[in-house]
């Protein structure tokens, strides 16, 4: 694709009539490739077209969608991921996690035709990329400026405290967005009242995600004080180690929460039986939450059968440290059954096939070796010294057919020399 690219790029310096850019787009789109690295190479050569309706027909011919996820990219590759992304107003969705991008490539692509970037995403992933705190300050300015983008995947990378503050004070101005996922990085308090305040501003964000953000009491229950207010329908507070203090602070903004529909606080293993009663009776009031996902552990809680909502037990085990060794005990049952396996269905097969394979090279040789019987075991206790053993009679049969030629040449000429009388006794 990447050379076709270039060949249509020599062809748009002749050829600039928009009928002909969507001709030569269909051609190029027509020969689409999943390749990653050769996507990369293409926006390249898409670069030196200079031609924004050409590169706005290629960079949305994909689902709307341009995903890259754990190619190694460097700065002139978001520079042209930029430019491309600046230049099409069909792409939706861009998908850069697990991409290796260094603080100089992140800078590059915020920075690229005056941050047009994101002037038509609606979906932005930078997930499993350290984000260091110059570059989410620049990440902030997008959000405040920015009124597309719905989508925003943060997780696991590793934030520093004043680069999350600048993150969400972006959030608390921005008017477009809806998802946030900010799991995996930790949260201290003074972060988590940032985000409480953030949020009682903020009036269009509907999912928020914080899975293992090192929550504590006090950081749920300043946090608790922004989301009665907020719009919020889904909150995910699974494997934080807040407690009964922190589960009542959940329970007393269920109550008021007028959106709220599902929490997940499953795996946080410091929260006892009384604070998911908590919760539970929260959702006996007049509440809107339809589901509660705990941990199995409290599956022996009785619950109401006027309960309104759903409560939903996770299968996984209630920590991470619990969840590896279950992992390892799978994988070692898991290895013991393939291994099982082996010896009683497929070493057998094996074993058959190779003797009847042997079987069927040991009748051709016995009808390919003349004047010479080879008798051999019906079934040879092992395949190695049963062929060992068809060689050496191969060649042991070939040896005597020798001889008895050359005795048989030999008594003919006796027998003509005589017949003649030059052979005297």
């Amino acid at each position: 694709m990447a050379m076709a690219v270039r060949f249509m790029a020599g062809l748009t310096k002749f050829q600039t009539s928009p009928e002909n850019m969507d001709d030569l787009a269909d051609i190029v789109i027509s020969l689409e490739t999943t390749d990653e690295e050769r996507l990369i190479e293409s926006l390249h050569w898409m670069l030196e077209t200079q031609n924004p309706t050409f590169i706005q027909r290629l960079m949305g011919y994909k689902e709307k969608t341009f995903k890259c996820s754990g190619t190694v990219l460097n700065p002139f590759d978001l520079h042209v991921l930029g430019y491309c992304i600046a230049n099409s107003s069909t792409l939706w969705s861009v998908d850069l996690e697990y991409c290796h991008l260094t603080d100089e490539c992140m800078r590059m692509l915020f920075l690229v035709e005056d941050g047009k970037a994101f002037d038509h995403i609606t979906s932005f992933s930078l997930s499993s990329n350290t984000i260091t705190a110059s570059v989410a300050s620049l990440l902030g300015m997008m959000l405040k400026e920015n009124n597309t983008l719905k989508e925003l995947n943060l997780a696991l990378c590793k934030l520093q405290p004043e680069g999350l503050e600048e993150v969400i004070k972006g959030v608390q101005v921005n008017t477009k967005l809806e998802t946030l996922v900010l799991s995996y990085n930790t949260i201290d308090n003074k972060r988590a009242s940032c985000l409480a305040h953030a949020l009682k501003h903020n009036t269009t964000l509907s999912e928020l995600s914080l899975e293992e953000c090192g929550l504590r009491d006090e950081a749920i229950c300043e946090l608790c004080g922004g989301l009665k207010w907020c719009k919020l329908k889904k909150l995910d507070l699974s494997f934080n180690p807040f407690g009964d203090q922190g589960a009542k602070g959940l329970a007393d903004m269920l109550k008021d929460h007028p959106t709220l529909e599902e929490l997940r606080v499953w795996g946080c293993e410091e929260m006892s039986d009384d604070g998911v009663q908590y919760l539970m009776d929260a959702m006996m009031s007049k509440t809107r939450v339809k589901m509660l996902t705990l941990d199995k552990m409290y599956k022996h809680l009785i619950v109401p059968q006027e309960l309104p909502g759903t409560i939903v037990y996770s299968n996984f085990a209630s920590s991470r440290g619990a969840r590896t060794t279950q992992a390892k005990i799978c994988g070692s049952k898991a290895l013991c059954a393939a291994i099982l396996w082996f010896v009683q269905v497929a070493y057998p097969i094996l074993y058959l096939s190779f003797g009847l394979g042997f079987q069927v090279v040991n009748v051709v040789g016995t009808l390919a070796t003349p004047r010479a019987t080879i008798r051999e075991p019906a079934t040879p206790p092992h395949p190695l010294p049963g062929m060992l053993d068809r060689m050496y009679t191969a060649v042991a049969a070939n040896a005597l057919t020798f001889r008895i030629v050359q005795d048989e040449q030999k008594l003919r000429m006796q027998a003509s020399l005589t017949n003649s009388g030059q052979v005297r006794y």
